[in-house]
């Protein structure tokens, strides 16, 4: 199945899966389809091409062998950062701290010292206790339909200041590489104007 297991709760356990796995596959693809369905979410066939191909990595949370959460993480080209761009526990087994074991297991074993995820407003006390901050500028979400404001908030475990060339590049990334979408695009330029006023 996966390496990387980790006891994170009574018999829960965290598992970074490095083969395709056809049922953890399957599960963590209908878990993502209730919790992020509407105009926010990809398509679920393109959520399976990018665990597949190996775009995203799947980590799974497991509950005496039972599926309870999931988390899609991708790493930019670059190594420069790792980017939660999806976490859900399954709603029967919330508030037992599974969600927070689950970012605290991929915090450390992130490749990069810098992590992002971009969240609705309601999330961000969730990652702010883990020590993502809110980046300073309007963040219009590259994957809805719709233009939708959300936060992006990054997470710098080496401690150093971010400069506006590195959130830029941040930014260009997520909108270029992760979500397919083109450097002329007018919300990728309407949030690196607000990136440069903040210089």
């Amino acid at each position: 199945m996966g390496e990387d297991c980790k006891d994170i709760a009574p018999r829960v356990h965290i598992h970074f899966i490095r083969t395709v796995d056809e049922k953890l596959v399957r599960q963590a693809c209908a878990l993502y389809a209730s919790e992020f369905k509407g105009p926010n979410g990809i398509p679920l066939s393109l959520v399976r091409s990018h665990i597949e191909s190996g775009k995203y990595q799947l980590h799974v949370g497991l509950l005496d062998s039972r599926f309870v959460a999931m988390a899609l993480i991708w790493t930019d080209t670059h190594n420069v950062f790792t980017h939660v761009d999806y976490l859900a526990v399954k709603r029967a087994f919330r508030r037992k701290g599974i969600g927070s074991n689950l970012l605290a297991h991929i915090i450390e074993h992130a490749p990069t010292d810098l992590q992002t995820v971009e969240v609705v407003p309601e999330d961000v006390p969730f990652y702010a206790r883990y020590g993502f901050v809110p980046a300073p500028f309007t963040y219009l979400f590259p994957a809805s339909k719709k233009q939708v404001l959300f936060t992006l908030m990054m997470r710098n475990g080496s401690g150093a200041p971010l400069s506006a060339t590195n959130i830029e590049y941040v930014v260009k990334a997520l909108y270029c590489d992760l979500h397919n979408k083109k450097r002329t695009n007018a919300r990728l330029q309407s949030c690196l104007a607000s990136i440069r006023k903040m210089s």
